[in-house]
């Protein structure tokens, strides 16, 4: 009896290379019904409703019947990306999309700047949605004061305004840890809780960022504390090419849309003028 085709076997036998593609994401135009019709649907979109009448259309569901994922993992589901079976966690996309290595086995986060009260709990999960000029000053200071963690390298660098990425640069630690964002204010950040031995050490070093983060940024009347999500290693995934057998390439400019790119092999293309897309 025949062995069962997975699915990037299959999706691999069923690529068929040839004419140039051209694949537009509209992330974020769905809404709900107003006055009969969604947003999309009373606006005046003759570019799209040419590209309409000369492209296939269909309906896929990018992960599977009934998820809603978020932006990053939806991507490399329109990819043809099984991402149940292949996890890319958020800090792996955001410190790609930055530009920041990971192939050295290193340990990814998603970081968030909050506002925190003198009790240590949140008052603002988004520290007021600082600019990012101001994130980036931040950052600097953070990237200033903290070289390295008990031994470990660490690099930070901004994503956009309360967001940032942290990079700990040692192979032998785990990255399965649960976030320390509780999703509410009212509370202080949780604890990093590690889900595996070899994560544990990785647990330990992410509270002790976060204690030396909330003493450095002690005098910051916003941007006083962090917390931490989406934490996670690089994951060993076949690219676009040997997939698909096609070259690719990618115009995004959030650094997370970059980083799904970059993740599967994609070239990024940066477009002079380019927006928030």
């Amino acid at each position: 009896m025949s062995t069962p085709l997975t699915r990037l076997q299959l999706l691999q036998q069923l690529a068929q290379p040839g004419e140039p593609m051209l694949l537009i994401v509209l992330d974020g135009v769905g809404g709900l019904p107003q006055a009969g019709k969604t947003a999309l649907g009373h606006a005046v979109t003759p570019t799209l409703d040419d590209l309409a009448r000369h492209s296939n259309l269909g309906l896929i569901d990018p992960v599977f019947r009934g998820i809603t994922p978020g932006s990053g993992i939806g991507h490399l589901g329109l990819f043809g990306y099984d991402v149940l079976e292949t996890r890319a966690e958020r800090g792996v996309l955001e410190a790609l999309g930055v530009g920041l290595d990971l192939s050295d086995g290193a340990v990814a986060v998603r970081g968030n700047f909050v506002t925190l009260d003198s009790d240590g709990n949140i008052t603002d999960r988004r520290a007021g949605r600082i600019s990012s000029e101001e994130g980036a000053r931040v950052v600097a200071r953070l990237a200033d004061a903290i070289t390295e963690l008990d031994g470990v390298p660490v690099e930070l660098r901004l994503v956009k305004e309360y967001r940032f990425a942290l990079v700990l640069r040692d192979a032998s630690l785990g990255g399965n840890i649960d976030d320390t964002d509780p999703q509410k204010t009212g509370v202080p950040p949780l604890a990093a809780h590690a889900r595996d031995e070899q994560s544990r050490r990785t647990a330990e070093l992410l509270d002790l960022f976060a204690s030396r983060a909330r003493e450095i940024l002690a005098d910051e009347p916003a941007a006083n504390g962090v917390t931490m999500r989406g934490i996670g290693k690089k994951p060993d995934i076949p690219t676009f090419q040997e997939l698909y057998g096609m070259s690719s390439a990618v115009v995004a400019h959030y650094p997370m849309y970059r980083g799904a790119a970059n993740l599967v092999g994609m070239e990024i293309i940066d477009v002079e003028g380019e927006g928030e897309a």
